[in-house]
């Protein structure tokens, strides 16, 4: 689990970004969606609009899915109206 609150959002998402192991990815994406306060809501949503890697993606939409907070909700209604 990631350490830190929202602190270390910038760290982990250079290893979302350049960790080759997806399993560190995953790992990343999982500290990062419990994060106190929801502070990894809007890095995750970023991850999935922009990353170009298929598994940082999906873990991030299941992170999300996860979630009640309201942009989540917004952001998977959004994608399941595409």
């Amino acid at each position: 689990m990631i350490r830190g609150g929202a602190g270390v959002i910038p760290e982990a998402m250079k290893l979302i970004a350049s960790d080759p192991d997806d399993t560190v990815r995953k790992r990343v994406i999982a500290g990062v969606s419990r994060l106190p306060d929801n502070a990894g809501i809007a890095p995750l949503i970023a991850l999935v609009r922009t990353s170009q890697n298929a598994v940082v993606r999906k873990e991030a939409v299941n992170a999300l899915s996860q979630s009640k907070d309201p942009r989540a909700v917004a952001l998977l209604e959004e994608i399941l109206k595409r």
